[in-house]
């Protein structure tokens, strides 16, 4: 599903940038 793929690859990038940038 497009969609899902999509979702996975925005949470990646979510988590890449809280990794990079813990809060």
């Amino acid at each position: 599903n497009a969609y899902d793929t999509w979702d996975f690859l925005l949470m990646d990038e979510f988590t890449l940038k809280q990794l990079r940038q813990p809060q």
